[in-house]
This record gives structure tokens, C-alpha cells and sequence, in this order.
């Protein structure tokens, strides 16, 4: 050990002497720069100590200020004197930083661990040692020597300096995680606009291929109608050539009269008019044949083209939808469009469950399967029916809400038995199961959801997303949407819940997350309350409309939806308006789908749809004389709201929700439950909410 150190003692006296700086003297003293500058700077004085400038591979460019003119990313610029460039050409600068930090660390490292070892060395010497001597000059100041401020400077700067780089790192980790959250989003936009293109372009060749379906029929019945003419213009043209025949044999058999009885008389000349009128309508049924020709001659050369026009566009529609399933296939999985993790914590901290006495539900749990559906079924998260633990993420997500005690939905308070997300008194309630409800749209996104309810779906998927009905809020210039679809998913609620209060609570909640606006989620709690009274077994339409109207004339009493109602330039409560028309539909004799439409709406919105489904349910009690006998009232109930037309399908389903509350199983076919997708699974998720129901008081 002592021999090394003379060693390195005589190193730094021959550079001396020759005027070379002793740049060994303490690792990492000398000042790094740039490969290809003007070469090594030499050593700074040790109390001066500079930090060392970052190599680049680009000659003589300063860190920060890269050579595409890009800049530095504000994550990484914070950290001092640091920069960082996305572009392939800057970017091997990004890891020497760090691999010079733990170079200098480690080198500084080892000569603490060997000063440690001779001061050792020297605390272990005694009078009776063998190999103590007497030194020349033991007191001189050896070259490179430093105070102790300095030494300590130089330790206190190689520490500080790791730490920067360090946190310098995990602001770069993060600006790209971000950067990639960023990316994925706007290609799963630019994709799911792709395929929003792809299916519009679908349904308008449908349209055109079933136009053209439609002009070849009635070419064909226009061809088969005229050939048809054309035989009856030959049998016409085949008599008269018969009659024409019997006139030329009886004139020419009355040229053979004997002498004077060969006279010019009355029958002779009622022959020869006889026989120019046969010639002339000969002539004109000729001249008709050959039109009839001509015209049967164009439709089948139109046929022909019309053909030729359903083949191509049949041949389109097959590419296309080839093309979207290539599309399908090739689709990353929704896993890897957001990060599972922080770049920052990767703790993980206990998950609620039964033995949390303040978070666990107080009565049986479920969790918000109607809403996010097979996904939520698989994993864990979501939240659980009565609960004071609210939290949509799955577990890993908790910790990228950061540690600091609070959430997304207002102030945290310390659970009992450690438990994430326990909420405080009076804090905001989160949407059920809201970004599980996005990623079941990311999973199956060709199913026909709304330009707007993307968006909002986007949105929620978003790292910066901290407020779960902020996206809806911001929907059509801050209104909100006032759209059907929260009222068309809401009737499971109304399964899970027996109370009124409740029904109205999480029905609001529910719709709330995608629309904001009061018209939007009074619709989907009529819609609620109506599936509620339906399971009720309420008897008569005037006392399941008394009830309604009651409910609704309460929640609409309120400033923001009579704020909402005069800004569209509605009544003040228009759903109770619409309530009072249906009673007054239900007592006129005969009504027709026009007068229906005219008053209560078939459109997108929620006041144009719920009120009408409730309708049709209402009206489907009693038999309809345009509807065949054989269908019971479910049946009759489904079929009249399709007949309305607009969003048929919307309709639908909200009339069909209450029939079916009604009337139970029983009334739904056989063949229609086996024709329904996810049938097993929806059958199963009900007998559940139904013994939750039973169970509820």
C-alpha cells in the first residue's frame, strides 16, 4: 500500500518538473470538453472547481442549445445547467451525463477507500513497529495537496452534482413518459379517425350498393312488364294479319261474280275500308313493336351497367372491410397505450378489503359491472355499492397520484388500517369506474360510440387527467352534452338500488361522467326512475306517469336546469312537459307515429328520446291493431319503437330496459335471448344484481 504510494508521489514530481499539470492528483479535477474543440483545458485550482460540461459528440455545441434548433425540453431544463434534445443527433449526450456522474463518484469512491486503508495503515503504527524509518522532508506540502474546505468542497460538489444529474434523469423519465402518453394518444386519435372514416365510407357505399339493389329491381320489373307488352303487340299483330287475310280472300273471291252481279256495291266498299284500316293499324302496331324493342333493347343495356356497378361496389365493400379487419389485428393492445406505472414511485400499497371496517361496504358490494363491463369483471379496482373508499384506478395506479394526500377528487384523509384514497367528509365523489369505462371503449372502440363521448373517453385516459367529470364538463364550449347515451346505460342502477334517493344519486353520477349538462342527466334519471317504478309492478299508466311527474317537477326546480332549459330556448321543465303530453297521447283514441314524433321527438338528445321511450312502453300495454296478436307486450313494445324511426336503436333499448322490468324474462323469446352477444354473461350479471336488490331494505 505504501509502496503505491510512493509510486504515485514519484509520478506527480517527474510531471512537475517537466511542467505538466498533475492532473492525477485528485480524480475528476479536470474540466471536460468538447471531442472535437480545441482540446483539454488544463486543471482548475481545486477550491474553483467548475462542474464539468457535459461531452457532446457535436463539435463545440453547447448543451442546451442543440443543432436542430429545437431546444431543451422544459422537464430537463429545470435541472441546472442541463438540457436534453428528442432528436436522434443530441441524443447520445443524454446517458454520458449520467455515465460520467458515476464515473466521478466512483473514482472519488476508491481514493476515499484508499486513504481510509493508510490512515489505517498509520493509526496501527507504534514505537515498537519494524518498519518505522526516518524520512527526508516529512513536512514538505506535496504538489496537488488541499485544505480541508477544499477537500470537502470537492466531495460536497461530487455529491450535489450525482443528486442534480439524478433528478435531472427523473424529469427526463417523466417529460417521456409523457411525450410517449402524448404520441399514443394522438395516433389512437388519428387511428380511431381512420376507422371513423373507413365506417362512414362503408355505410355510404351500403347506402349506394342498396340504391343500386333497388333501381335493378325495378329495372328488372320494368324489363319483364315490357316484354310482357311486347307479347301482347305480337298476338295483336298476328290477329290483325288474320283478319287481314279473311278481307283480301272475300274481296278477291267477289271478283269472280258473273256479269253484271259484279257491281261495286255496299259490302265491297265496307271490304275495302275494312282492309286499309287493318293496314293501317298494322303500320302502327308495327311502329309500337319497334319502340318497344328500342325501349326493352336500353333497359337491358342499363341492366347490364347497373350490374357492372353492384359487382364494383360489392368489390369495394369487401376491400374495405378486409382492410379495417388488417386494421383490427394490427391495433396495439390497449395495455400499451398508457404507462401502468410512475416513472417515479414504484410502491405499491394494500388494497381495500373486508377487514377495512370504515372503507368496506356496509352492505353486499358489486361492482360497477354495468358500466365497464368484462373488464371491470376481470381485474380488480372500481369501487363497491356504499363504500367511503372511492378510487376508479387499479391498484399499481394509486401511487401516480404522488404521496403529498391528495387525489383527484379532493383532500385524503389517513384510512385507519392504511388504505389508499379513503375520503374525507364532504369531498367529491369520483364517477363510477370511470377510466375502466374508457378502456372498455379502447378495447372494442368500432362499436358505434358518439364523436363527443370520445372526446371525453381520451380525455380520461389522459396522465394529466385529475378531475373524472372535467372532460365532460368541457364538452360544446363548456354546456356539456345533453345526448341520450347516459340514459341508454343506466338501468342497472335501478337493479343495484331500491331506494328513490339512491336511484337519482347514482344515475346523476353515471351520466355526469360523459354528460354535463342538465338536459343530458335528467334524461338518464327519468330513464332510472323509470326502470325503478317498472320493477315496482306499478299497475295503471296514469299512476306510473303521476310518479314520474312528481320526481322529475323536483329535480327540475333547480337553478342549473332552468338555467339549461332557457338557454336552449325550452320550457323550464321540459321533461315534466313531456310527461303531461304523453298522458295526453295515452287518452286520445287512435294516434299515429307522426303526431307521436311531432310532440316527444325520436333524436339523439334526451329529451327527444327518453320521454318517447317511456311512450312506447306505456302505450304497448294494450294491444295495437297495427301489430300482429302473436307478439305480447314486450314484443309489440320493441317493435312500435322501431317503427318511430330516428335513433331507433337508442329508443329501443331505453323502452325495452322498462318493458323488461315489467314484465320480466318471461315475455323475452328464447330465440331472441340466444341471438343477443355476451347473452350468458348479461344473464349472469343480472341474477346478481337481483339477489343484491332483494337484499337491499
Amino acid at each position: 500500500m505504501r509502496h503505491g504510494a510512493r509510486q504515485r508521489a514519484r509520478q506527480r514530481e517527474k510531471q512537475a518538473s517537466r511542467g505538466e499539470p498533475a492532473g492525477d492528483s485528485i480524480p475528476g479535477a479536470r474540466v471536460t470538453a468538447c471531442t472535437e474543440g480545441t482540446g483539454p483545458t488544463a486543471r482548475a485550482p481545486l477550491g474553483h472547481l467548475p462542474p464539468p460540461a457535459p461531452t457532446c459528440h457535436l463539435p463545440c455545441v453547447p448543451f442546451r442549445e442543440c443543432v436542430c434548433g429545437s431546444g431543451a425540453s422544459a422537464a430537463a431544463s429545470r435541472a441546472p445547467g442541463r438540457g436534453w434534445c428528442p432528436h436522434a443527433a443530441c441524443r447520445p449526450c443524454v446517458p454520458s451525463l449520467l455515465q460520467e456522474a458515476r464515473q466521478q463518484l466512483s473514482a472519488d469512491h476508491r481514493d476515499k477507500v484508499e486513504t481510509l486503508d493508510i490512515d489505517r495503515g498509520c493509526l496501527s503504527l507504534s514505537l515498537t513497529s519494524p518498519n518505522i524509518t526516518l524520512k527526508v522532508d516529512p513536512t514538505r506540502v506535496p504538489d496537488g495537496s488541499s485544505t480541508l474546505q477544499q477537500w470537502d468542497g470537492f466531495s460536497q460538489l461530487n455529491r450535489s452534482r450525482a443528486e442534480a444529474e439524478m433528478k435531472a434523469a427523473v424529469e427526463l423519465r417523466e417529460a417521456m413518459a409523457l411525450t410517449i402518453a402524448q404520441t399514443n394518444n394522438e395516433l389512437e386519435a388519428q387511428r380511431v379517425a381512420t376507422e371513423f372514416t373507413f365506417r362512414k365510407r362503408l355505410r355510404e357505399m351500403e347506402r349506394v350498393y342498396g340504391e343500386l339493389r333497388w333501381q335493378e329491381k325495378n329495372t328488372l320489373e320494368e324489363i319483364s312488364e315490357l316484354q310482357e307488352d311486347i307479347r301482347h303487340l305480337e298476338d295483336d299483330l298476328r290477329r290483325k294479319f288474320q283478319n287481314l287475310k279473311l278481307c283480301h280472300t272475300r274481296l278477291e273471291s267477289r271478283t269472280r261474280r258473273p256479269n253484271v252481279e259484279l257491281c261495286q256495291d255496299q259490302a265491297q266498299h265496307g271490304l275495302t275500308d275494312e282492309v286499309h284500316q287493318l293496314e293501317a293499324t298494322i303500320a302502327a302496331l308495327k311502329h309500337k313493336l319497334a319502340q318497344a324493342q328500342d325501349a326493352l333493347d336500353a333497359l337491358q343495356r342499363h341492366l347490364a351497367r347497373l350490374q357492372a356497378d353492384l359487382a364494383c361496389k360489392a368489390s369495394s365493400m369487401l376491400l374495405d372491410a378486409k382492410c379495417m379487419d388488417t386494421r383490427r389485428k394490427l391495433a396495439a393492445p390497449a395495455a400499451t397505450f398508457a404507462p401502468q406505472k410512475s416513472c417515479t414511485t414504484r410502491t405499491t400499497r394494500p388494497w381495500p378489503g373486508p377487514s377495512c371496517s370504515p372503507c368496506w361496504p356496509r352492505r353486499p358490494s358489486t361492482r360497477w359491472t354495468w358500466l365497464t363491463g368484462e373488464g371491470a369483471r376481470r381485474g380488480g379496482g372500481g369501487q363497491s355499492r356504499g363504500s367511503a373508499c372511492w378510487d376508479p384506478l387499479p391498484p399499481q395506479d394509486t401511487d401516480a397520484l404522488g404521496a403529498a394526500g391528495t387525489g383527484p377528487w379532493g383532500p385524503r384523509t389517513p384510512c385507519p388500517d392504511g388504505h389508499p384514497f379513503h375520503r374525507a367528509p364532504g369531498s367529491r365523489l369520483p364517477a363510477p369506474g370511470s377510466p375502466r369505462f374508457a378502456q372498455e371503449y379502447k378495447k372494442e372502440p368500432d362499436r358505434g360510440y358518439g364523436a363527443g363521448v370520445i372526446t371525453v373517453f381520451k380525455k380520461l385516459l389522459s396522465p394529466k387527467c385529475r378531475d373524472v367529470f372535467e372532460p365532460a364538463r368541457a364538452q360544446f364550449n363548456g354546456k356539456g352534452s345533453y345526448g341520450n347515451g347516459g340514459a341508454m346505460r343506466v338501468a342497472g342502477i335501478s337493479l343495484a338500488y331500491s331506494s328513490v334517493q339512491d336511484v337519482q344519486k347514482f344515475a346523476r353520477l353515471s351520466a355526469q361522467l360523459t354528460h354535463a349538462s342538465s338536459l343530458g342527466y335528467n334524461g338518464a334519471i327519468l330513464q332510472a326512475l323509470a326502470v325503478h317504478l317498472a320493477l315496482q309492478g306499478e299497475s295503471s299508466s296514469e299512476h306510473f306517469l303521476e310518479q314520474l311527474l312528481g320526481h322529475m317537477e323536483e329535480l327540475e326546480s333547480d337553478a342549473q336546469s332552468v338555467s339549461d332549459a332557457r338557454e336552449l330556448g325550452m320550457e323550464e321543465r321540459p321533461y315534466s312537459s313531456r310527461l303531461k303530453k304523453i298522458g295526453a297521447l295515452l287518452e286520445q283514441d287512435s294516434v299515429t307515429r307522426e303526431e307521436v314524433v311531432s310532440e316527444l321527438g325520436n333524436g339523439i338528445a334526451a329529451f327527444e328520446s327518453v320521454p318517447t321511450a317511456i311512450y312506447c312502453f306505456l302505450r304497448c300495454m294494450e294491444p295495437d291493431p297495427e301489430i300482429p296478436s302473436a307478439f305480447n307486450s314486450l314484443q309489440r313494445t320493441l317493435i312500435y319503437s322501431i317503427s318511430l324511426g330516428g335513433d331507433t336503436d337508442t329508443i329501443a333499448t331505453m323502452a325495452g330496459a322498462i318493458a323488461g322490468a315489467y314484465y320480466g324474462m318471461e315475455q323475452v323469446p328464447e330465440s331472441w335471448q340466444q341471438s343477443c352477444e355476451g347473452y350468458e354473461e348479461t344473464d349472469v350479471l343480472a341474477q346478481n344484481l337481483h339477489r343484491l336488490f332483494q337484499k337491499s331494505p
